[in-house]
């Protein structure tokens, strides 16, 4: 009694196309004497042999796609069975008569006697509790919230949906076709009478522009985004959105114009953390020139002109402006104090990151600067210079000057 089985013939759909030395073949015993011969060779993968009457089944994607195959135990006269220019055939399976295999998430069958393959309908019914209607606590999916320009409302992202409603007043209204379309990063425009989602409408992510209250039509800004990760709706000045993507792109989007600019890309890492400043003309946004090591970076949109406010020598990062234009805000891994693990004999750094802040005006202090210390008696009480210059020491002020922006924020 003969015998054939397949040698490092895994699952074809996870080796696709391969051709290496470890690419699947079928080795036969036709006598069963215990020599085992190769059946036939082929460029590609060979795997789940069956022998149902004088025909050796097997799958094979040497043309391409995985499909089911067939040849005499002499390895001749081969011969295509199926035709799936989509979906691999995996995991065939027979009772000696026909066929049965899986085609992307269908079941098929095929039968030797009448060479053809069909598709085999499969209804699950799900049982009556899971169908009826219930009520989902959306705080245990919650993805993301914004608050109202004014403070009185919020947008918030739940298992896809997109809701806008009252702090205390009144019920959440959903936006986009529940079950249809999934919407991500809800977000208030500066007139606080719309917001912008991110959406999946016809298959690609676009920008939705739609009215808070439900009323009216909704705007669909299409482009090249890519997968987003984040958003920053510019709060003064144009309709005006940043973006950035999977591919470490840093894009600006007019909602009006329905534009998309890729203005910076990191060559190592994804952007952590974009942030306008309080009149729409800068951004913000953390660039990584290495795996570990980013900085932040200030564009002028205006202009188009970019400037590094830190060096690329640590790992900053979620930059945030001053409302008032003073300050620039954001988190660094700078701090090298190594403590003992507590388990394990070894050095670690678990008090690393810490906040930090830039004055970005001329007139603008750091307010941890010795010169705003508040000068102390000998018991401790406020001196009563506190305040006043001393003239016999001057403290040197810490700023940054970058060009025009502390006149502009």
């Amino acid at each position: 009694m003969g015998v054939v089985f397949g040698r490092t013939s895994g699952d074809a759909a996870r080796w696709m196309r391969y051709r290496g030395g470890t690419a699947g073949q079928l080795w036969i015993d036709r006598q069963g004497s215990g020599e085992f011969k190769h059946l036939l060779r082929l460029d590609g993968n060979l795997a789940s042999p069956m022998w149902i009457g004088s025909r050796i089944y097997f799958l094979s994607d040497h043309e391409g796609h995985g499909n089911l195959y067939s040849c005499t135990p002499t390895g001749r006269g081969l011969k295509r069975h199926t035709h799936h220019e989509d979906y691999y055939v995996r995991f065939p399976s027979t009772d000696g008569k026909r066929i049965v295999y899986h085609a992307g998430a269908d079941l098929h069958v095929y039968d030797p006697a009448t060479d053809e393959a069909r598709p085999i309908p499969v209804s699950i019914r799900s049982p009556r509790p899971e169908r009826q209607r219930k009520f989902v606590a959306p705080t245990q999916n919650l993805e993301d919230f914004d608050l109202h320009p004014k403070g009185h409302s919020l947008a918030v992202t739940s298992r896809g949906g997109a809701w806008t409603f009252g702090l205390w007043d009144g019920g959440a209204l959903r936006h986009g076709a529940p079950s249809e379309e999934r919407h991500r990063l809800a977000s208030w425009l500066p007139d606080g009478k719309r917001i912008v989602t991110v959406a999946d409408l016809g298959g690609e992510e676009c920008l939705v522009v739609q009215p808070a209250d439900g009323r009216g039509r909704r705007r669909v800004v299409k482009g090249d985004l890519g997968r987003t990760l984040e958003l920053a709706v510019a709060p003064a000045g144009a309709d005006r959105v940043a973006l950035t993507n999977h591919r470490q792109e840093l894009l600006l989007v007019d909602l009006k114009a329905r534009t998309v600019e890729v203005v910076d890309k990191s060559p190592a890492e994804r952007l952590d953390g974009i942030a306008w400043s309080a009149d729409g003309r800068y951004l913000a946004y953390a660039y990584a020139t290495s795996e570990v090591l980013s900085h932040i970076k200030v564009l002028d949109t205006t202009s188009g002109r970019k400037r590094e406010i830190t060096r690329p020598e640590f790992r900053d990062g979620r930059p945030a402006f001053d409302p008032e234009g003073r300050y620039l805000y954001f988190i660094s891994a700078r701090v090298f104090d190594p403590v003992y693990d507590g388990l394990y004999f070894d050095l670690g750094f678990p008090r690393g990151s810490r906040p930090y802040l830039v004055p970005l005006r001329r007139d603008a202090v750091s307010p941890f600067a010795a010169s705003t210390r508040e000068p102390r008696g000998p018991e401790g009480a406020a001196s009563d210079d506190a305040g006043k210059p001393d003239e016999k020491k001057k403290t040197k002020k810490v700023t940054i000057h970058f060009d025009g922006i502390e006149d502009r924020i």
